[in-house]
């Protein structure tokens, strides 16, 4: 009887916790908001050379998600696109595209995100005929163009393991005018709630209670 009461309270406790493994919530980044609106994560005059501004992109009570946009160019004046309704870069070189990366200023874009998720997919702008974005994730490189993204400019990574730390970085190539980043769509662990946290710790309590008695 003193096993099956035991039993049960540890029983409790699971179901407080979750019979499943941690499940994965998809995040969908919104990269096309103007600088000051609700959400943006673009800010103004942040300089590519010497910034690497950090962002939060999915608050959370236990643990946000915090994305650092960084690049390089060619072009002492590129800046983080701040206006726009896509994601580029600002940059003063004649025929550059502000809201866009492109190959004539060696134009990159990295995005690193402080904890382990999976890459679902990015939807892209104005990619069409031969231009292309090249995308490296450590050992990995990815050829994305417009055969390869459909009507809707969206590549699936196919959720591709990104641990926290790890660069994900973008390169215009192949003499491209200018390709833009809409949204970033990603997978990441559920953090259980202070309440199932809590209503675990209840279960082990009476468990305990239990074993003194």
């Amino acid at each position: 009887m003193k096993f099956l009461l035991s039993f049960l309270f540890l029983g409790f406790g699971c179901l407080a916790m979750g019979t499943n493994p941690a499940s994965a919530d998809l995040v969908t980044i919104d990269l096309t908001d103007a600088a000051g609106s609700t959400g943006g994560l673009i800010d103004a005059d942040n300089d590519l050379i010497t910034s690497a501004p950090t962002f939060t992109v999915l608050e959370s009570t236990v643990v946000p998600l915090n994305l650092t946009l960084s690049g390089t160019a060619t072009d002492p004046d590129a800046v983080f696109n701040s206006s726009s309704t896509q994601f580029g870069i600002n940059s003063a070189g004649s025929e550059d595209q502000p809201a866009r990366i492109d190959s004539e200023f060696g134009e990159v874009i990295t995005f690193t995100f402080d904890q382990d998720l999976e890459l679902h997919e990015v939807q892209f702008g104005n990619l069409s005929g031969t231009e292309q974005v090249i995308a490296n994730i450590g050992a990995l490189s990815f050829t994305i163009n417009d055969e390869n993204t459909g009507g809707a400019d969206i590549f699936d990574f196919g959720d591709i393991a990104v641990p926290a730390g790890t660069g994900i970085t973008f390169t215009a190539a192949d003499n491209n005018n200018g390709v833009a980043f809409e949204l970033f769509t990603v997978h990441v662990e559920a953090v259980p709630e202070p309440s199932s946290l809590a209503m675990l710790g209840f279960g082990s309590l009476l468990m305990l209670a239990r074993r003194r008695r």
